[in-house]
């Protein structure tokens, strides 16, 4: 079972809506629906304040066979998990700033970024979901995707600042 349908079942048997688990963790209801939908997986602070607003607790136990991830590649990570929830909550305003900085992006781009550009372009013309999951890949493709990103201006400096707190604890390399 998936982590988005644990998160249901535990939702429901607290006889919780999305609308009501979202403002008790504070988050958004189209992030819990994402979530549950398994579009995307939150990362385990909020899995964590998901689950006690329902009333349940979760223990997280390392997986040392895990690769380790330098410090950057998480920080991407961190912001790009923020910027995916503000492409679900409002995709027409946060696409439209990432189509622009798309476009300025692509006139500035001496050749270096142009297949990462490219795949942007791909990208954010397909459904909100598949943008979602491309740029939360932990994947190569998602590291450089996430290095190339036209999200730049979509999250406030507060916002920025708050994403990369939330990994100021982990000890990734």
């Amino acid at each position: 079972m998936d982590v988005g349908t644990h998160l249901k079942r535990c939702r429901t048997r607290a006889g919780l809506s999305q609308h009501a688990l979202a403002q008790a963790a504070g988050t958004s209801q189209p992030a819990v629906a994402a979530y549950e939908a398994a579009r995307v997986t939150p990362n385990v602070d909020t899995l964590a304040r998901l689950l006690e607003a329902c009333g349940y607790t979760i223990d997280v136990v390392p997986d040392t066979d895990a690769p380790r991830w330098t410090r950057v590649e998480e920080k991407s990570l961190s912001i790009h998990r923020q910027i995916a929830a503000r492409l679900l909550q409002d995709p027409a305003t946060t696409l439209k700033k990432a189509q622009l900085n798309l476009t300025r992006l692509r006139s500035a781009d001496r050749g270096h970024g142009a297949r990462w550009l490219d795949e942007w372009k791909a990208l954010l013309d397909r459904p909100t979901d598949q943008i979602v999951t491309a740029m939360l890949a932990r994947t190569q493709q998602g590291i450089d995707l996430r290095q190339m990103t036209p999200f730049a201006g979509v999250l406030s400096d507060t916002e920025r600042r708050k994403a990369l707190r939330s990994i100021s604890s982990t000890d990734a390399a």
